[in-house]
């Protein structure tokens, strides 16, 4: 995820004079964020389940959100016992 945030927050955007990153310019780093996370997990063998992942605008960055279980014991294919998990952090977007 850092990866993929750090890939995202290269990408050239247009940020105000004053400093403050625009709403729009926001939504532009989430939505970039949001699809290097699914690229690098897709291209890792990482499976991530798309609805479960949550990439928004707060304050001055973005938050990304993943929830996910981890499946220690499989009987006739159904999951037995799993661990929820889950990834929640923020992000700034430095000018």
């Amino acid at each position: 995820m850092d990866q993929a945030v750090f890939e995202a927050g290269r990408r050239p955007r247009a940020v105000a004079a004053t400093g403050q990153a625009s709403l729009a310019t926001l939504e532009e780093f989430a939505m970039d964020t949001r699809e290097a996370i699914l690229v690098g997990a897709r291209g890792g063998g990482i499976p991530i389940d798309v609805s479960k992942l949550t990439v928004k605008p707060e304050g001055s960055g973005i938050r990304v959100s993943l929830h996910w279980s981890y499946v220690l014991i499989n009987a006739a294919d159904e999951t037995v016992l799993a661990i929820p998990l889950w990834l929640d952090r923020t992000f700034d977007l430095k000018p």
